[in-house]
Formats: C-alpha cells, structure tokens, sequence
C-alpha cells in the first residue's frame, strides 16, 4: 500500500525505520495504558513515529489538541523506545480527529479514517504524476492541509521528506530545491515575494498552495519571478481536496462529484468525503468550480444583502488600504471592520489621522452597501496563521483589545555602584488605541501616554512606582505621532531617574525622585 521508497532526508531513516519504532511506540502506549492521547508533536519524522504507533493500538487519537494523554515534543524526547518483534499492522479503518481552522466558526475536532485519507492521497498521486520528489514544506502537518500533502502523498507517491518547516523566506536560502515540491500558503508566498534573495526557488518545479484564497495578482507576480508552476487547491477540512488552480479556473478532481442544492451550496461526495453540505455557494459547469463565497459570509442588513467578501475586496480597491476582513459582532446589526494601511494610508493617516479614512472608506463604499460598514479599527497586521487563515476568534479579540505601545529594553548597564543606565525602544504603531477620539483628525501621542512610558519601564525594572515621591521638570518639546521609533533613556543616580524620549529630536524629558530608602 505505501511506498517502501519513502526517506527522511535528515533524519538519514527509512519508512521501514520509521515503522520499526511506531511498532516500539505502540508498546509504550500499552505498558503505560493510555487509552486516548493528543499528537502535537511539531518534528514530522517524530509525528510520524507515534500517529502510526498510535493508529497500531486501540487508543482513540487525536491532533493538535488537549485531548487525553498530550504528547509534546519536550515528552517524546523523554520516552525509550524499545525495538520489539511485533510486525506492524494498519487497519484502514482507523479513526482519529483533527481540528478545523477556526476560519467561520469555532475550531473544533472533526473525525477522519486512514482509508479516507489513503484514497486522497492515491487521487493526488494519479493526478500529479509523482516520481521521486522531495516534498519540502512551509505549513505544518497539525492541520489536515498539511497531514495529507506531508504525511499521506508522501507514504503513497514515494521519495524523500525534508522535515523542517520552511516558514519564513530566510531559512530556505541554502535549499537546493531541484526535483521538489514546495507546499505552502499564501501568508508564505507573499513574504516570499517581498524577498529579493531566492533565486534557488527558480528549481521548484511545483508549489502547492491552500489554506487561503491566493490573490491571482500575487500568483501572477510570482511566476513571472521565478517561472515556476503554482497549484492552488480548493478544499476544506471536512471535504479534504476537491478541485484544483493553475491559472484562471479551478477544475474539479476526477474522483470528486459535486453539484448545488439549495441556496447554490455544495454538496460533495468522493471517496474521502460522504454527502456533505457546504456552506461554500457558486456554480458547477462540468469540470469548472465558480466560487461566489459563504453562506455565513451572506448577510442582509437594513434590507440590503450583500457579501462580506465582496465588502472587503472593495475597501482593498482603495490606494489607503493594504487589507481588510469584515465580520459582524456579537450582538450588533452593522458590519464591523479590520484594515491595515498602504504605504500611501500611512501618510494619510498622519495627515487627518483615522477620521480621514474612514470617510473615505464609507464614501467609497456607500453605493454597493449603503451605511452598513460602520465600525472600523486599524492595525498594524491581520494575524494570519501559517496556513494562510484568519481565525474568527482573533477578529472578535482584535475589536475587544486596546493596544498600547510595545516597550522593549535594549540596554542595561551599570555604571557604578549608585548609578546605572537603562535604554528602551518604543515603536508608536497606527493601532495604538489613544490616536482615536480627541485624536482621530491628527493624530498624536498624549502626553499622559508618554510619561505612561516612564512608569511602564521603570516597573519592568522592578522598581516600585508607588515609592515614587515626584516627577518634575517635565517638559514636551515635540508631538510624538505614529510610525516613531523612539528611544527612551533612563539615567538612574541613587533615588533620581532622569529620563528622556528621543529620536531624530527630543520628545519628552523628566526627572523621576524617588522616596529615599530607610535603614
């Protein structure tokens, strides 16, 4: 059933190795009698190890999650295992349970067997024609993107598995990647793209991305870089694969049937996925998949319907605007906004702070959605995860959090015995929370925020702020706006802090006494 070519290329092991110690593997699992456990082992080859040591016992198995016994990397280093006689055996029919992305709704665990995965996996290899690649990774084999492009097409289609997780531009430099397959996501594509030193990704000879929508301009941008082929698939973790993108159109897989029901939703049937209803709408045409978006993602609102997609590709159309998600909240009736600034929205911001955005934004999108865009926030960057997914849980926390500058200490030198020299860098970001109300049509840093600066670090040097007797000769003799990064000094003699905010000018400056220590 599984290619006996399959190697881990720095682990120097074979599948025959590998299986060896799952069989070992399954005899820890028994001696200890764990019925249930969590695999959340981050080093494929070790995961490799206990999911199929698992899949050889009765214990009811999961990934990526807090479920019974919980195997980090940290215990599996620990755990001995003893090679035994016992011949390793699959039963196809084994189930375990992974975690959906959260993406639409609460993530949650959703129950897969070896035979739904080993039908995908066989329908990838007859369409990709696989012959002795190596599959290198950005995207983790916690998720089921990652399970069946790392782990399964791998067992089936044979060749060589390089086992560290390639997730950010710089450490794929020195990869030799001729005669690989590269999987990946958009969030790494894009920061690929924006780095200028990896001619080697000219030897890829396929990219397979998911997670994500790739954007077809970032997509065009890349094969015009590099001349490489790039794969975008269509799927979820409930349906596994379902159709494919090269170019213009995604094509649906040979082994997959799918039409519309009711409200032009997806319904899905293949050999790794029974009867499922979507909440994905669009159009079948033979082979041609033409997506419209989520049924959740369908809102009516003041007696217009409209598609929160459709919100956010609009609002990416403005030169101010770098990226934008629309949600609505808990208990609310108007769309809710996220966006972060181009370049050129940087330098509108600070010209009439968020004010002037907005209006631009409600202007511009008054037509299409009337006055249902309402509430809008700015950050510094939507936090995708390493499969190219927004989680709804984060675009909730996101309207929920007031953010303040990061103060980061970068000196701590002691000059003698009574005094000492302390220095941290502050970065006023455009989310910080006080640029909006009194601040949003020109944004500046209060005053009060600044000398918030001096208390923040003088107790993360652990010194007692409520022993503070004044602070005088205050003085601000500049506006601190956004996009600063600032240095704050802090020159400690005996019970006196001077200190002061500086960058290409003086910002604040204040002396800091503190009450003297009794014997």
């Amino acid at each position: 059933m599984f290619s006996k070519e399959l190697y881990f290329i720095l682990e120097e092991k074979s599948l025959k190795e590998v299986f060896d110690l799952s069989v070992a593997f399954s005899k820890w699992l028994n001696d200890n009698k764990i019925k249930e456990i969590s695999i959340n082992l981050n080093n494929i080859y070790e995961f490799f190890i206990a999911f199929f040591g698992t899949c050889n016992t009765k214990a009811k198995c999961f990934i990526n999650a807090n479920e019974g016994y919980v195997l980090n990397d940290a215990d599996f280093a620990k755990i001995n295992l003893v090679h035994t006689q016992d011949e390793f055996l699959l039963d196809e029919n084994f189930e375990f349970f992974v975690k959906t992305s959260g993406s639409s709704s609460k993530s949650k665990n959703i129950k897969k067997t070896f035979s739904q995965m080993i039908n995908e996996a066989k329908a990838l290899d007859k369409f990709l024609n696989l012959k002795e690649k190596t599959f290198f990774s950005s995207v983790p084999h916690l998720h089921l993107f990652g399970l069946t492009f790392r782990v399964f097409l791998p067992l089936i289609s044979g060749g060589k598995i390089y086992s560290t997780t390639l997730n950010y531009p710089e450490i794929m430099q020195k990869i030799n990647f001729k005669n690989g397959i590269f999987i990946t996501s958009p969030t790494i594509l894009k920061a690929i793209y924006r780095h200028n030193n990896l001619p080697n990704l000219a030897q890829i000879p396929l990219m397979i991305s998911a997670g994500s929508k790739l954007n077809d301009d970032l997509r065009k941008n890349l094969i015009s870089k590099y001349n490489i082929k790039i794969m975008e698939i269509y799927g979820s973790s409930e349906t596994g694969v379902i159709a494919r993108k090269f170019e213009d159109e995604f094509e649906i897989f040979d082994e997959v049937e799918i039409c519309t029901k009711e409200d032009n939703r997806f319904f899905i049937n293949s050999m790794w996925c029974k009867d499922f209803l979507s909440n994905d709408v669009g159009k079948v045409d033979g082979k041609k998949l033409i997506l419209s978006g989520r049924l959740d993602r369908i809102v009516k609102l003041n007696d217009v319907r409209f598609n929160l997609d459709d919100a956010e590709n609009l609002l990416k159309t403005h030169e101010f605007i770098n990226d934008a998600k629309c949600g609505i909240l808990d208990n609310d009736n108007r769309v809710s906004t996220i966006i972060t600034l181009s370049d050129i929205g940087k330098k509108a911001f600070l010209k009439g702070g968020k004010k002037l955005i907005v209006d631009e934004l409600k202007a511009l999108s008054k037509n299409d959605f009337k006055t249902n865009l309402r509430h809008f926030k700015i950050i510094e960057e939507i936090p995708y995860n390493e499969n190219g997914k927004f989680k709804k849980d984060d675009f909730l926390n996101i309207f929920k959090t007031f953010k303040t500058p990061f103060i980061k200490k970068i000196t701590d030198k002691k000059i003698d015995k009574n005094s000492s020299l302390f220095e941290f860098e502050i970065y006023t970001s455009e989310e910080s929370f006080f640029y909006e109300g009194h601040f949003n049509t020109f944004p500046i840093t209060p005053g009060f925020i600044e000398i918030g600066f001096i208390y923040d670090a003088l107790e993360s040097l652990e010194f007692n702020i409520d022993m503070i007797k004044t602070i005088e000769n205050i003085k601000f003799t500049a506006l601190l706006r956004p996009f600063e990064k600032v240095i704050l000094t802090i020159k400690k003699d005996k019970n006196i802090f001077n200190c002061q905010i500086k960058g290409d000018k003086i910002y604040a400056s204040a002396r800091v006494k503190f009450e003297d220590k009794k014997d």
